[in-house]
């Protein structure tokens, strides 16, 4: 098949902002505009903690970490958010912010992300570079082992000695391997998933009208060697996503 190539011709016209939606609530967001192709170039993002029900389908597949598996087969593993946490997830136009509440290693909590197109000609959606670029904060504290309280800001200079606890770089609890945000599956209808099945790099998903596709993204706490120099932990970690979604052009 022939790589499509895409073009940026998008004129937002409408941002319709809702609040956010914790445990089984969700938050929809209709953004219109006009395209310069003849039709309408409109799309929806509905955001939810855990994972949507749609993607429990023979018909969906996983085109990212796990590619050609349906939806149902990947959800028979159990993918579920540690119990109790506190999170939260909300989008405005093309942006996403979700955030979780850590306060013991291998927690984690998963959020859906859906963009579907509502207008009536193709579009693109960009899904691997957003969620890969991030933009990142850390809020809330540490107690190490002596009973020392570390507050965020203070966290990097922790990292790099002199701290109570002996914390070091070495321990990397707060670099990328500590605390992370990732792309757990990113799943399309079997007509997108054909469409990229012979690509060799992750490429923008074009989505005809009523089309979609799901991100389920994790935000996660590693089991790794620092956690045994720290008493407790009660972090905050914040991820802001833009989302690159545009006309699609042959």
């Amino acid at each position: 098949m022939n790589r499509k190539n895409l073009s940026v011709a998008v004129v937002l016209a409408v941002l319709l902002t809702l609040a956010v939606g914790y445990a089984l609530f969700s938050q929809t967001i209709n953004i219109t505009g006009t395209a310069t192709a003849q039709g309408s170039f409109s799309y929806n993002i509905e955001v939810q903690k855990d994972i949507n029900n749609e993607i429990n389908s023979n018909n969906i597949y996983e085109i990212y970490n796990y590619f050609g598996n349906p939806g149902s087969y990947l959800l028979s593993y159990n993918i579920v958010s540690t119990p109790g946490l506190t999170s939260l997830i909300s989008s405005s136009g093309n942006n996403v912010t979700y955030s979780a509440a850590f306060t013991k290693p291998n927690q984690k909590q998963f959020f859906t992300i859906k963009i579907t197109n509502t207008g009536t000609i193709p579009m693109s959606v960009d899904y691997y570079t957003p969620i890969s670029s991030a933009t990142y904060t850390l809020t809330g504290t540490i107690t190490g082992k002596s009973g020392t309280v570390y507050q965020a800001s203070q966290i990097r200079e922790c990292i790099h000695g002199g701290c109570a606890d002996n914390l070091t770089s070495d321990d990397n609890f707060f670099a990328t391997h500590g605390i992370t945000n990732e792309i757990f599956y990113v799943f399309v209808p079997q007509t997108i998933y054909t469409d990229l099945e012979d690509e060799d790099d992750y490429v923008p998903a074009i989505l005809e009208t009523n089309e979609s596709i799901y991100l389920v993204v994790k935000c996660s706490v590693n089991d790794i060697s620092a956690n045994s120099k720290i008493k407790a932990f009660n972090l905050t970690s914040t991820y802001s996503v833009s989302f690159n979604i545009n006309q699609a052009t042959n």
